[in-house]
């Protein structure tokens, strides 16, 4: 940093256009901790001029210089007998967004000598490392390079520390120049000090480099840190683990056996650089099943930990249930044989971590391979990502729709922080005037995004109580259709207009929502739903907005305009995952787009509302 700040101390170099330590004083005085020692070296009396007493900043300064630097350990016993009974260290090349004063109240409710606060970090390689037992214990800290990386939790030290002064006491280290994390917390472990880790997903990051130090702006600008902030409702993207982060074929019972999905880490990475936590929640019944430990799944995990952090990424929690409700394996564990509230798609662990770090669930998303991760986001209110990684949604076992198809991880995590919210916010002005429309036809090209739309839009109004059922097109699709034929032809009619009719007339009592899976060719039962005077009929696909005039009541049309290198992406993606060749696909689309996108372009000027989904 000096090279880009010659004359300024580390201490005053601005973040986002403020001092690093006005920024930390001044959440010190927000919770209303206003006796501040500073201990200074270099540029003391830079540092002296810039804050005086204090008081300007609503608190009470006093001063130490070291004549000798002696590392941040013997800075602190320096300065002890300066030191209230209980204080808080903070280091002034940190910044934070932290709750101090839930802080506080964990340390003085754990009767703790020492408490550190502790987080995943996006590069725990070499970082100090915390090992904790059931209870918060503190029993290890690792300094890099790290005895067993790969067995370690990515649980860090984050330099923020509250200390009863009788602790040091008694510290008998030989040295004068000392680590507070490599040298001091060892001794006092070693002597049996009661030391426990605080963990918390809110926002702390060393801005120590030119590297971080842009990290942190950016973080700023981007709304991480205050997305993170303990004051506000977070949002979080729950991922399924085996078949959406990592390769599986089967249940994985060995950190041996442990494999990252391409871009995984890279997807997770993007997370944590966004406002939304990463939270991992998992069925492992290979416990209930005897075919794994307890230890043995902390071990995968910990695997898990090191692989993600090797690319730059980390999970702000991972929660997993051990049960299974079905019985008859040799190993069994009888008491795990439960019907249990944890395993998905239940929301149980989707409502802890809720409660734990104060998620809206209705802003909140999961990505994953399985129905019964769709099934899931149902459940507790939210949206959802199937991937067409691992299982793919063709377990078949749940019946939900999913609000968005995407080829892997990345892809869904691609779409959810860079294009959600523009969907969100088209839907949440359609819905303000829709009124009381019964139907509501969305059309567009091929690959434009109508069903991500439709899907949307119907979880959407059901986050405001009102019922929506979805008509997809696709599911009339002839199964004996040529692909290059005319799109109308591709189609029966005869059953289209049965449906619509149906509707129109309200003679349907019930209504089962089937969809169509463009990778196994094949249609999707999404399951059945009630029918009621008030619901909303929302008929989705290329040809949607030709039929407009085969119902009766009152209608909303959108046209979907996508970008056309957008949706060769996709529909490249789509062929190709049916074993077509490229060049195969490429005339394919070729015809398409000669047969249907003028054709279909025609519609946009008679439409209620065009929906912008284009990328750039």
């Amino acid at each position: 940093m000096s090279h880009i700040f010659p004359d300024t101390p580390k201490p005053l170099i601005p973040v986002s256009g403020t001092p690093i330590l006005e920024h930390i004083i001044n959440e010190c005085a927000k919770f209303g901790l206003t006796e501040i020692l500073l201990v200074l070296h270099f540029g003391e009396e830079k540092i002296r001029e810039y804050f005086g007493n204090g008081e300007k900043f609503g608190v009470e300064i006093t001063y130490y210089t070291e004549k000798v630097p002696l590392g941040t350990g013997g800075a602190l016993l320096s300065v002890k007998g300066l030191m209230a009974p209980q204080f808080l260290v903070l280091y002034a090349d940190v910044y934070c967004d932290v709750n101090l004063s839930k802080f506080m109240d964990f340390h003085n409710q754990s009767d703790g000598s020492v408490s550190i606060l502790v987080h995943p970090n996006s590069h725990p390689y070499d970082s100090d490392l915390v090992v904790l037992d059931t209870n918060n214990r503190v029993i290890e800290i690792s300094a890099h390079p790290h005895r067993d990386p790969q067995s370690m939790s990515n649980l860090v030290n984050a330099a923020m520390y509250v200390f009863e002064r009788d602790v040091l006491i008694n510290v008998d280290i030989k040295q004068s120049k000392f680590d507070i994390a490599q040298h001091l917390f060892p001794e006092l472990i070693e002597v049996g000090a009661h030391i426990v880790g605080y963990q918390t997903v809110e926002y702390i990051k060393d801005m120590g480099t030119p590297d971080r130090l842009l990290s942190v702006e950016s973080d700023i600008e981007n709304q991480v840190c205050s997305a993170r902030s303990d004051n506000v409702e977070r949002k979080a993207v729950f991922l399924d683990r085996d078949g959406t982060i990592n390769k599986t074929s089967g249940y994985i019972s060995s950190p041996d056996d442990l494999e990252l999905l391409d871009d995984a880490a890279t997807a997770v990475g993007l997370l944590n650089k966004s406002p939304y936590l990463a939270v991992c929640i998992t069925n492992q019944p290979v416990i209930s099943r005897g075919e794994c430990s307890f230890d043995g799944m902390r071990k995968i995990h910990s695997k898990l930990d090191f692989l993600l952090g090797k690319g730059g990424a980390y999970l702000d929690k991972l929660y997993f249930c051990p049960h299974h409700p079905d019985s008859g394996y040799k190993r069994e564990i009888e008491h795990l044989k439960v019907v249990c509230d944890c395993r998905k798609p239940n929301s149980g662990l989707f409502q802890l971590a809720e409660k734990k770090f104060n998620i809206s669930l209705t802003d909140s998303w999961i990505i994953g391979d399985r129905t019964a991760d769709i099934a899931s986001a149902e459940n507790f209110g939210g949206f959802s990502a199937l991937v067409l990684s691992g299982d793919a949604g063709q377990d078949y076992k749940y019946q939900s729709r999913p609000n968005l198809v995407a080829l892997n991880i990345y892809a869904a995590v691609d779409f959810i922080l860079n294009y959600s919210d523009r969907f969100k916010e088209f839907i949440t002005n359609l819905t303000s005037q829709v009124g009381s429309k019964k139907y509501i036809f969305i059309g567009g090209c091929a690959r434009s995004g109508k069903s991500t739309l439709a899907s949307l839009l119907k979880s959407m109004l059901a986050q405001q109580s009102r019922v929506a059922h979805i008509v997809e097109l696709d599911q009339f699709l002839l199964e004996d259709r040529e692909e290059d034929i005319r799109f109308l032809e591709r189609y029966d009619m005869t059953k289209i207009k049965s449906v619509l009719r149906d509707f129109d007339i309200s003679s349907v009592k019930t209504y089962c929502d089937f969809g169509f899976d463009h990778v196994a060719n094949k249609t999707i039962n999404y399951g059945e739903s009630t029918v009621s005077q008030g619901d909303i009929v929302i008929v989705e696909g290329t040809i949607a907005l030709q039929l407009i005039d085969l119902v009766d009541a009152p209608s909303t049309s959108i046209f979907v305009d996508a970008d056309k290198e957008g949706r060769h992406k996709r529909f490249l993606q789509k062929y190709q995952m049916r074993d077509m060749a490229v060049s195969e696909v490429n005339q394919l689309w070729c015809i398409r787009e000669k047969n249907e996108d003028s054709v279909l372009q025609e519609f946009v000027e008679g439409v209620d509302f065009v929906f912008n989904n284009k990328e750039n």
